[in-house]
């Protein structure tokens, strides 16, 4: 059986700090040790990353928010959004999508009658329900219009940052220095603030 493992990630999943901090130290590790990786704004860019020719496609998405669709509130569904991305792709990859969901406690769900096409669905509130650390492709976004905490872009621009270091080859200075910090024992403001200076100086060093 033919599997591909998709992580997706979007940013408005944070609410406070902690988690600010959480996501990090989850994501930063996993950039660094995989290569196929997108970052873009709107979450309905995911689709494109969903190709024929697997009998399985697992997907762990980091969200606040399930984009199965919302219909319920007027929204159209027949066209694909940031909100219904993956309602589309259910029912052209049926019974193939085991989709986990790292929501909130707050997050709205699912109605059980909705996700008939997805093989399987689970979801929890911890980033310790992710077990693997190993994906095929990895999706990165923030959705801009349904953030509900102004840390959400910054996160995704610092993750964005890493990204953009590791594909000009430029990473392994700056990843030296993150693998000495204990992420989770170090505020948002110190890592934004490390990070700043850490692309500073890979860039003065470019360019000598």
């Amino acid at each position: 059986m033919k599997k591909i493992n998709i992580l997706s990630l979007d940013c408005d999943w944070i609410t406070n700090i902690k988690q600010q901090e959480e996501l990090l130290s989850f994501i930063i590790p996993i950039i660094y040790d995989h290569t196929d990786i997108v970052t873009t704004y709107s979450h309905n860019e995911i689709y494109p990353l969903f190709t024929h020719g697997y009998d399985e496609y697992n997907l762990i998405n980091i969200d606040h928010h399930h984009d199965f669709h919302y219909g319920y509130i007027g929204k159209d569904t027949t066209v694909l959004d940031e909100g219904n991305w993956l309602f589309h792709l259910s029912n052209i990859f049926k019974k193939k999508i085991n989709y986990t969901w790292i929501c909130n406690p707050d997050s709205s769900h699912i109605f059980l009658k909705e996700y008939k096409n997805l093989k399987s669905f689970s979801f929890d509130h911890n980033l310790d329900y992710i077990t693997t650390r190993k994906f095929d492709k990895i999706f990165i976004c923030c959705s801009p219009d349904y953030a509900s905490n102004p840390g959400v872009i910054s996160t995704y621009k610092i993750i964005e940052k890493i990204v953009s270091q590791k594909h000009t080859n430029l990473s392994e200075r700056s990843k030296e220095i993150i693998d000495d910090l204990s992420l989770k024992n170090v505020r948002l403001s110190h890592i934004v603030e490390h990070l700043d200076k850490v692309i500073e100086k890979i860039v003065k060093e470019k360019n000598k």
